[in-house]
């Protein structure tokens, strides 16, 4: 399947691009395309150009744009290119299994969309340090499929014993057809990526998660 990455970013968080992109190097799958969108560039300010082994699309635009739209706009970018889209914040930093895992969610299950468990950390730790963190990640590859309801913010995912087990809702992977139907919102009330999540349970659209922690979500 081909992997499109899409990345939501503010200028503020153009700092951590560098650190994303090597944490896409180090994947075991590498995508098919990256795309990134770019909002609230300073004027005169030069676009970032990055030298990446696999292919990278990035838009950059001066207007003030929320998360929701630069997330539909990095798919829009990308999207008669790909079959799955997977989301990731500009801040963050994958798992090197992380794109093999929503290959493997997508080729081995019936599903529509995939979601992951992550750790979570400071946006001072530094790249050397989180390599360090995710390689102390026992991945075990295996999917769950129950969900018993929504909660602010978050998705009540359950394990085979009944424990919930958290998902990141800014790390959401789909099939393309159902983004086509279903686009991120851009004007929601609160978190644009929790709604989007509500949104495609309320669709009837088959998710399946993992308890792996596929992730560092820098959030403090």
């Amino acid at each position: 399947m081909k992997i499109g990455v899409c990345v939501p970013c503010h200028y503020d968080h153009l700092k951590y691009l560098n650190d994303l992109l090597l944490s896409i190097e180090n994947q075991t799958l590498k995508p098919h395309i990256v795309s990134i969108s770019i909002s609230g560039l300073p004027r005169h300010t030069t676009a970032p150009t990055f030298s990446t082994s696999f292919p990278l699309k990035i838009s950059t635009t001066i207007l003030k744009r929320n998360a929701g739209q630069n997330r539909n706009i990095a798919v829009d970018n990308i999207k008669k290119d790909i079959d799955i889209v997977t989301f990731f914040d500009a801040d963050d930093f994958m798992h090197p299994m992380r794109l093999e895992m929503i290959n493997n969610a997508f080729v081995n299950n019936e599903c529509d969309a995939f979601m992951h468990n992550y750790m979570m950390c400071g946006r001072s730790v530094n790249a050397n340090d989180i390599i360090k963190l995710l390689d102390q990640i026992q991945i075990s590859g295996k999917i769950y499929k129950k969900f018993d309801r929504y909660g602010p913010g978050f998705l009540d995912a359950k394990d085979d014993n009944n424990i919930s087990v958290p998902v990141q809702n800014g790390h959401l992977s789909l099939k393309k057809h159902v983004f086509d139907n279903l686009r991120v919102p851009e004007n929601a009330v609160g978190y644009e990526d929790s709604q989007y999540s509500k949104n495609i349970l309320d669709a009837n659209y088959k998710i399946v998660f993992t308890s792996d922690m596929l992730a560092i979500y820098r959030c403090y």
